[in-house]
């Protein structure tokens, strides 16, 4: 993968030290990718393949993207209705 290469580049172009090469990752994390490497995981490679494990299916990143939005929009079919009456009712209700 581009970003772990990339990434391993970064960490040996600015000389960190190999302990601390995950702590230096977490950093640069947020939400579900820093609960996915954990304080206790030993080296960058390990952080690395549990990254790539959890968010290298794009396939299963957008199809749970996509629930969540059809969860909070409701009736989908309404909105390629500009003037429905539920697409406005949804809309009122995220305000």
């Amino acid at each position: 993968m581009y970003h772990v290469s990339e990434f391993k580049s970064c960490i040996e172009a600015d000389q960190v030290r190999v302990k601390d090469e995950v702590k230096t990752l977490r950093k640069y994390l947020a939400e579900d990718a820093i609960i996915c490497v954990g304080e206790n995981i030993p080296t960058l490679d390990d952080a690395l393949e549990a990254q790539i494990a959890t968010f290298g299916d794009t396939k299963l990143l957008w199809k749970k993207r996509k629930d969540t939005l059809s969860q909070l929009l409701g009736n989908s079919e309404a909105w390629g209705n500009v003037y429905s009456i539920q697409k406005i009712s949804d809309l009122d209700q995220e305000k």
